[in-house]
Order: C-alpha cells, then sequence, then structure tokens
C-alpha cells in the first residue's frame, strides 16, 4: 500500500482537478494560455452598475447560438412572458436597489463515474449522444486512483462533499439581467469563490450570506469569470464558454488553475420561485457542468506549491533564460519542438519517500512523496491528446453533476 498521502491534500487535489476539474482528453478550441485574472468585459458579462446599459452583443451572440440549437427558429415565446417586477438591475427607485443580483450556493458536486449514466457534454460539437460526451476524468482517472488502494482516495467525490461541508470549497453563482424565471434569451451569469459570513451549515441549508474572494473581482468590484452566454429556455439554465478558476482549498488560497470552454445547465428551482430582485436568490437541481482543465497550468501550479516548500531542493530551478519559470520545479516541461505538446516529468531527485515528513506544511509533504509526483507526471501525456487552440495547449475533460441552493451576496470579503 503506498503511503497515507493527506487527506487535505488529497481533496485539494481532487477539487483542483473538477472545479474541482478533471483529466481528460479534449479538442474543442480553447484560447491560449493568458492572464488568470481575466476580465470577464472580454466575455460581455456586465459590471454590477444598476445603471449600465443593455447588454447588446451577449443579447445577439445567444441569440444566434439559440437559433442554430433550433434550425433557425425562435425558441422564446413572443409573448405572455413579461419581466417579473423589479428584476435587477431594475430603474424604479420603489424597487430593491443594491449592487449584486441574485445568488445561488454550490451544495453538492459529483465527479460522474457511472459508464451507464454519461455525463455530461460533448466539449468538441453539439452532439446529445451519451457516447460522445468529454469526461476522461469520471471514465477513467478516478476509477482508476480509487482501485489503487491508495489511503484517503478510496472515495474521491466523498472527500469532495467532505471539504464542500467544511468550508473548504465555496462557490456562488450570480445573475443579473435574468428577467423572467422560465424564459431569458440572454443574461449575465458570474461565478465566485468566497465564504458564507455565518455558518457552513447555513449556505449548505440555503440561508447564507456570502461574501466575495477579493481575488475573484476586478479594481471596480466586477466579476474576474463567468460566462460568456447564458438564457433560460422553459425553466432550464444554460451557461456558455465560461472560464472558472480552480483553487486548491487550504492549501494556497491565491492559486490559479483555469478550467476553460466551461459549459452548465441546470433546472432553475420554481418552489419557491426566484427572487431576481438585487440581492434576491435562486437554486438550481439536476445540474450539469462541463470543461476543460489546461495542462499547462496545472503542472506549474504544482510547481508554484513545491517553490515554497523548505524540505524540496529547488535552488537550480530559476534559469534566467527561462522566460517562464514555472515550466521547471518539482516537475519539469520537455518538448522536442515547437509542434509537440510535450510533457511534464516529475524529478525524482528533487523529492523522496520521507524527505517532507516532517515539513510543517501538508502539501509539501505530499508534493514531496515521490511516489505521488511520479504519479501526477503520468498524467501529462500519453492519452491521445489534441492541440487545443493556436498555442498548441492541451487539457483534460471533465463532467460533474451538481445543485446549487439559495444564497445572498453581501459583498467583496475585506
Amino acid at each position: 500500500m503506498m503511503k497515507a498521502l493527506n487527506r487535505s491534500f488529497v481533496v485539494a487535489v481532487a477539487a483542483s482537478v473538477l472545479m474541482v476539474g478533471g483529466f481528460g482528453c479534449m479538442s474543442e478550441d480553447v484560447d491560449g494560455e493568458e492572464d488568470n485574472q481575466q476580465n470577464v468585459d472580454e466575455q460581455d458579462v456586465e459590471d454590477h452598475d444598476a445603471d449600465a446599459g443593455e447588454p447588446e452583443d451577449v443579447q445577439e451572440d445567444v441569440s444566434e447560438d439559440a437559433d442554430a440549437d433550433t434550425n433557425g427558429e425562435d425558441p422564446f415565446p413572443d409573448a405572455g412572458v413579461e419581466p417579473v417586477e423589479c428584476a435587477y438591475p431594475a430603474d424604479d427607485p420603489e424597487c430593491p436597489q443594491g449592487d449584486w443580483g441574485p445568488a445561488s450556493f454550490f451544495s453538492e458536486f459529483e465527479i460522474a463515474t457511472d459508464g451507464s449514466n454519461p455525463c455530461c457534454f460533448d466539449l468538441e460539437g453539439d452532439s446529445d449522444d451519451p457516447d460522445d460526451f468529454d469526461n476522461f476524468v469520471g471514465e477513467a482517472v478516478i476509477p482508476g486512483v480509487e482501485a489503487a488502494g491508495i489511503e484517503g482516495m478510496d472515495d474521491i467525490n466523498g472527500n469532495i462533499q467532505d471539504s464542500l461541508e467544511a468550508g473548504n470549497l465555496t462557490y456562488v453563482l450570480e445573475a443579473d439581467r435574468w428577467e423572467h424565471p422560465e424564459w431569458e434569451p440572454a443574461f449575465n451569469l458570474q461565478i465566485y469563490r468566497g465564504g458564507d459570513t455565518d455558518s457552513i451549515q447555513d449556505a449548505l441549508d440555503g440561508d447564507g450570506v456570502f461574501r466575495v474572494d477579493p481575488e475573484q473581482v476586478d479594481e471596480n468590484d466586477e466579476a474576474v469569470y463567468g460566462f460568456e452566454h447564458a438564457e433560460v429556455r422553459d425553466g432550464q439554465m444554460e451557461g456558455y464558454n465560461g472560464t472558472i478558476e480552480i483553487g486548491l482549498p487550504d492549501i494556497v488560497d491565491d492559486l490559479g488553475v483555469l478550467m476553460k470552454e466551461v459549459r452548465l445547465s441546470g433546472e432553475v428551482v420554481m418552489n419557491p420561485e426566484p427572487d431576481l430582485t438585487a440581492y434576491g436568490d435562486f437554486a438550481l437541481q439536476n445540474g450539469e457542468l462541463g470543461g476543460v482543465i489546461m495542462r499547462d497550468d496545472f503542472y506549474k501550479s504544482m510547481n508554484q506549491v513545491a517553490h515554497d516548500c523548505e524540505c524540496i531542493d529547488d535552488s537550480d530551478y530559476e534559469d534566467p533564460d527561462n522566460p517562464d519559470p514555472w515550466t521547471e520545479g518539482v516537475f519539469k516541461f520537455q518538448q522536442d519542438d515547437k509542434d509537440d505538446v510535450g510533457d511534464w516529468e516529475c524529478l525524482s531527485g528533487k523529492v523522496g519517500e520521507d524527505q517532507c515528513d516532517d515539513d510543517p506544511n501538508p502539501a509539501c509533504r505530499t508534493i514531496g512523496y515521490e511516489q505521488f509526483c511520479s504519479t501526477l507526471g503520468l498524467f501529462s501525456t500519453g492519452y491521445d491528446m489534441e492541440d487545443i487552440g493556436e498555442d498548441g495547449d492541451v487539457g483534460y475533460s471533465v463532467g460533474i453533476r451538481f445543485r446549487t441552493v439559495s444564497t445572498t451576496i453581501d459583498g467583496v470579503d475585506d
């Protein structure tokens, strides 16, 4: 049996490979690696100013997508759907006013591992055939890891839920310009990390008051991460082309591993009906989430963690001629030529069986364990990965089922 891995870090790694993201093959076009602090302005997600103009470009793009999905037929009714009173942001001074729209807290996450019930999206196209769904982490990696007999990794979904219920994985959706619970051709949908101001149990029960991590907003308190398009059709919420930052809870709070090309689908809970006013709330059930983790982001993040570990010698790792120093650390990036996607090798000479056992940092104790390091290195190549985007990026797909409950966003944490 392998050495028992630190439980907190096991959960964190599982979380980092979900959105807790995941490994998997993917060939959908994804932009090249960008600054992790992407401004949502680039994704047409508008700010929280109640006087902001209508996001016409988002409306147009989503309408085009809707037409494509319905053979040119408008899926939204022409009559009988009136905006709810005081939908956020409301111009009427008699309506609730504020800086935040209706919000929803992720109370359940589960990486889909049941091959008889595939999940969740064809990330390379638009097929509805479950055989085309992209979920390499659920189909191959999770079953393999759980079968390996590694202490603490025999129930990864259980670990993820435990971490969520402990308040270590906290994500919230926020909407604005969503004007009808069941029909909305285009609105803005953001996602934040943060924490509940009272208790995590209140949040799980749908009574939470959430404060946003300051790293999740820019200098204007606008969301850094969210969905390029969002709509609701007959009570089914859909989010397209999203970007989410995946953190490692309790390890490195400012770590930024990106999940791109994120798709979201969930049934809007209508009892009770969503409160679409300022500081309102909503809930989703039978939710599905899919996307792709950028491989190089993941390994660079591991190097960033290891760089601060006293028990790991990286004195020779800073190369003044290397424009990206995080490509070498515990893991080293190797590439035969610019057209090769390359791989990440665990540098076993920097880690060992017990050299980090006494380190006070649990992340260091785990990354410094050679078998853990070498196992992660195995996933960097050899899985028929294809180039993604113009820069030759590669990534790993994942399929997740989720549920959200009502919450209220109170502001940005100090």
